[in-house]
């Protein structure tokens, strides 16, 4: 699911962002499996995320039409309930309710459908978003490193809380073992 890169590396074009994500998916996802799809979400979304006109909006419909029907119907459930439950906290308890058929496993699409919800709750706030995230519930860093990337590619580093920065920047420099020096 951490697929962000592949929306990186095509940033303003979630079309090939996803095509290029379900291909890389398919190294270790079967092709009928979440992961493939969900891949495609992320990408894309993240791929959007880049264009300078971006808006939360355009974002999220660049997730909704890169996958198949299936997964743009489960995001469609998701952010029905975002827009339902309009506050982070507020949200745990009916995305709980709606995803508990498949408890305990949490599967590609439906945590990629959270991670789209989150980012059009939150406004795409990397701050909001991640807290959210991690306070989801079920599968929260795959829901967390899923819509990172989104987050960051949409507000940049400038929207990446400073001490963040810093904490990552201390751990890399006492770090013996990073490749970052």
């Amino acid at each position: 699911h951490m697929i962000g890169p592949v929306g990186i590396i095509n940033a303003c074009d979630p079309k090939q962002a996803a095509e290029d994500a379900a291909e890389v998916s398919l190294i270790c996802q079967p092709p009928e499996s979440g992961g493939t799809e969900s891949s495609k979400v992320i990408a894309a979304a993240t791929a959007a995320a880049f264009d300078p006109d971006a808006t939360v909006e355009s974002i999220v419909e660049a997730a909704r039409a890169n996958v198949s029907n299936n997964t743009r119907g489960i995001l469609d459930e998701a952010l029905d309930i975002a827009r339902r439950y309009p506050d982070a906290k507020a949200i745990r308890e009916p995305m709980r309710q709606h995803f508990m058929p498949t408890y305990p496993y949490a599967d590609g699409v439906e945590t990629a459908a959270e991670a789209i919800a989150l980012f059009a709750l939150t406004r795409g706030d990397v701050r909001e978003g991640m807290i959210a995230a991690t306070n989801l519930g079920r599968d929260t860093d795959c829901i967390g490193g899923m819509l990172g990337p989104i987050c960051g590619a949409f507000k940049g580093i400038d929207g990446v809380p400073a001490e963040w920065v810093a904490q990552v920047d201390k751990a890399i420099s006492e770090n013996a073992y990073t490749l970052q020096k």
